[in-house]
């Protein structure tokens, strides 16, 4: 981690470019930015080139009794409330700022330090240098912060381009899996159990589960499981699984989870549906129902679902310098071939997952 850590270094921000001769790769309000910020004091902790001194310093962003901060560390008085400095590197991009992530926008950053609009610093052990507000002008208070914006924003970074590219997160998929769709019955007190359904149902993921709130405390508690879609809200008992018994002692109290092991490789890309039956005798028929998880397994690198040998890339049956040879051609010509992570990107990420096939040998 520490290795894959020092490869990141948004270095190539317009600045940067600029200060290694480049003279136009900074507009003339960026560099006229960049003169007023290297005459105020804002220089003095967040120093070129990495705008940032190293060093800690208190800021007065909270009470140093609510922060004590370095102090907890070193237990030296003179450093409560201190926290290590912050570049102003591609500040422009953030949507959090100090260290409590407390204020949301660089206008908020330049009103904490002027002291206006209602921000202000704690001056308790408050670093001498910011005693007094630092303010600008409007007009060079907009020059900076064109300068910070633009020219400190490494575009690398900003558009998540090697080598600061990254998997997609399961989160940010367009389609939720498990999805929840609408369905259940009420149960004791009106109340409908709620089906909880979070985890990744990718195949080898032997501690797959759903839970369930909201239900009957103390009750026994089913989860109904079929491959056929559900009618009327309700989801066919093909498979049955439990009972448990639910945690809780009285109405919308009950809760409780459910493992399914997802261990068959022929489940990859088959939807399933899953359904919470809680025995309750106020619920209509005996039996309150949650809402209804629509599960669809996806094959993972835990557990591959094809016999083949995905790193055999020369079709010899064999694992050998041959197969480098080609991934490395195919990764250099942006050939699908080396696109193991199958996203229509090709960077570190394809080179560790074919490594990892590589490693692994021939089924």
């Amino acid at each position: 981690m520490a290795n894959y850590q020092r490869t990141l270094m948004p270095d190539q921000s317009p600045w940067d470019l600029w200060n290694a001769g480049d003279d136009d790769a900074i507009t003339p309000d960026q560099l006229a930015g960049y003169m007023r910020y290297r005459e105020s004091t804002c220089v003095d902790c967040h120093v070129p080139p990495m705008f940032t001194n190293f060093d800690f310093n208190v800021d007065g962003v909270r009470p140093v009794i609510e922060d004590r901060g370095r102090a907890d560390i070193t237990g030296a008085n003179p450093e409560r409330g201190a926290f290590k400095m912050g570049t102003v590197r591609n500040a422009g991009i953030r949507d959090r700022f100090m260290h409590t992530g407390g204020l949301e926008t660089l206008d908020d950053v330049f009103d904490f330090y002027a002291h206006r609009n209602g921000q202000q610093p704690v001056f308790d052990n408050l670093d001498f240098r910011l005693f007094s507000p630092i303010v600008f002008s409007p007009e060079d208070e907009a020059l900076v912060k064109e300068f910070i914006v633009g020219a400190l924003t490494d575009p690398r970074l900003a558009n998540e381009e090697y080598p600061f590219d990254r998997p997609k997160l399961y989160s940010e998929q367009a389609t939720p899996n498990p999805m929840v769709l609408p369905g259940g019955a009420a149960g004791t007190g009106g109340y409908v159990p709620e089906i909880i359904a979070v985890v990744p149902p990718n195949i080898g993921n032997s501690e797959f589960k759903i839970g369930v709130d909201f239900a009957l405390g103390g009750a026994q508690a089913w989860v109904a499981v079929s491959s056929s879609p559900p009618s009327d809200g309700k989801v066919a008992q093909d498979t049955l699984l439990g009972p448990i018994v639910l945690n809780g002692m009285s109405a919308s109290e009950g809760y409780g989870t459910m493992f399914y092991p997802l261990d068959d490789t022929s489940m990859d890309g088959e939807t399933f549906y899953m359904q919470w039956l809680i025995a309750d005798p106020n619920a209509t028929g005996g039996f309150a129902r949650s809402g209804i998880a629509q599960v669809t397994p996806f094959c993972s690198m835990i557990a591959s679902c094809s016999n083949e040998c995905i790193a055999d890339l020369s079709g010899d049956g064999v694992l050998d310098f041959f197969d480098l040879s080609v991934f490395i051609d195919a990764y250099n010509n942006e050939d699908v071939l080396a696109d193991f992570d199958g996203n229509g990107v090709f960077n570190y990420f394809d080179v560790s997952a074919f490594v990892n096939a590589f490693a692994a040998g021939c089924p």
